[in-house]
């Protein structure tokens, strides 16, 4: 009878109703059976019981939701606690920030095979041309709503600088980079819009000039130079397919400025701060 009742519980079956099939009292049950497995065992199958249990009752769509809200809630609020001790903030963002490289070289790797490449296409399919004909889907919305929401997401970023006219801006070289155009008597416009041809319909970029409309100004203290590197060299290509005579400058760290230089495409000048104010004095103003 009790290799029965092992059996049954292995099987996934609530202690609750095996107490009540086999008459008897829950804590008499629970230690019969620790007895019987053994206390690593029976710990480990009611473990996987509650799984099970849980897989079962997600099933519901009502209690799916209830249940992702909840558990949603709750790690936020744990996540946000931890992210007030630096150390874990830290080591947190260096995860993450690994973790992101790591998952976008195993999906170039795994591109490389048929298999996943022909699902892979699939499943893009969904958030495709005919989704965004319905307004349906993955960026179903088209390009005008995709571009007015991203335009609206990027005035809530948080900006901690000031610039010379009141501008916020992300960190101290975009302040000095305004600064020196404005005691130069140059008219720039921060965070200027480019319609280009991607998702979102747009690109921006720190600075651009009114006496010199097709000459863009990158200011970054961005301390993974080959990243964001990739990230500028796509936005200038992008603009220069609208814009065929544009030119760029990023303005960098002195101690970052080689690196830059070396992932950068040609066509994209680098100067650290001092060799920029030069460059606007010299070049620009002179």
């Amino acid at each position: 009878m009790f290799s029965k009742l092992v059996e049954e519980f292995q099987s996934g079956q609530r202690l609750a109703d095996l107490s009540i099939k086999h008459h008897m009292k829950l804590r008499e049950l629970k230690e019969s059976l620790r007895t019987e497995l053994g206390n690593t065992s029976y710990l480990k199958t009611i473990r996987s019981n509650g799984a099970k249990a849980i897989i079962q009752k997600l099933k519901d769509p009502t209690y799916r939701l209830r249940y992702t809200s909840k558990m949603s809630i709750r790690v936020k609020t744990r996540l946000k606690e931890l992210m007030k001790d630096p150390n874990f903030r830290k080591e947190w963002i260096k995860k993450a920030k690994h973790g992101s490289i790591k998952g976008e070289q195993k999906i170039l790797e795994l591109l490389n095979g048929d298999e996943f490449y022909n699902r892979w296409c699939a499943k893009c399919k969904l958030g495709g041309a005919t989704l965004a004909i319905r307004q349906r889907g993955i960026h179903g919305a088209s390009v005008n709503s995709r571009r007015r929401w991203s335009l609206s997401a990027l005035k809530q970023i948080h900006r901690g600088s000031i610039g010379p006219n009141g501008e916020k801006m992300y960190n101290w070289l975009e302040v000095y980079v305004a600064s020196v155009l404005q005691v130069a008597g140059f008219d720039y416009k921060y965070e200027r819009i480019f319609k280009v041809k991607n998702r979102n319909g747009y690109v921006s970029v720190d600075f651009s000039i009114k006496q010199a409309p097709n000459l863009l100004i990158e200011a970054t203290c961005w301390d993974d130079p080959e990243q964001k590197s990739n990230r500028l060299n796509k936005k200038f290509y992008l603009i220069k397919n609208e814009i065929p005579d544009v030119k760029m400058i990023v303005v960098t760290t002195r101690n970052r400025a080689e690196e830059y230089t070396r992932y950068l495409r040609k066509g994209i000048k680098v100067l650290t701060p001092i060799q920029f104010r030069r460059f606007v004095i010299s070049k620009l103003a002179g």
